[in-house]
């Protein structure tokens, strides 16, 4: 008596992984009252402003536009975690509000994982006699699948208003 097994074996495997992100950033500031400065303006920015003519007010606002841009973005910044501390002082020229600061930093990220597994197993099994008759026969066929996903959603929101 003689026994024949053949074994088939497929297996199959994929993994798929999407991430996404999104930020951004939105600055707003108001100006009001007159403040006495001085001058901040580069050689180039100066030039233009003597020979175009712009009015002292224009300037000053332009000035405090600067110096209030430049504190906002290291403000930002440090929000953000690309510095360690902040210093941002704006100290108005009497009790009356001349500068109002508002701003948003969104952060967004999404992340989706897709895993697919399958295997399938196929084994047939004789049994002959000494004359080479089929005694038996046996056919097996085993299947296993597994998925798994993931989704991760991440939203971060900050907002800060200031008034001096």
């Amino acid at each position: 008596m003689s026994q024949v097994v053949a074994t088939y074996r497929s297996i199959e495997a994929s993994y798929m992984s999407i991430q996404a992100t999104s930020q951004r950033d939105a600055l707003a500031v108001k100006i009001g009252g007159d403040k006495k400065r001085s001058n901040i303006l580069n050689t180039q920015q100066q030039q233009i402003v003597d020979d175009v003519g712009i009015s002292q007010e224009a300037l000053q606002k332009f000035e405090d536009a600067q110096l209030i841009a430049k504190q906002l973005q290291d403000y930002l910044d440090y929000l953000n975690g690309r510095k360690d501390e902040v210093n941002v002082q704006i100290v108005p020229t009497n009790q009356e509000a001349s500068v109002e600061i508002a701003g948003r930093s969104t952060k967004l990220s999404a992340s989706i994982e897709v895993a697919t597994y399958k295997e399938e197993t196929l084994q047939i099994t004789a049994d002959l006699d000494d004359e080479g008759n089929l005694t038996s026969l046996s056919i097996d066929k085993t299947t296993i699948s597994a998925e798994y996903i993931s989704a991760n959603i991440s939203f971060e929101d900050t907002q800060f208003y200031a008034r001096a």
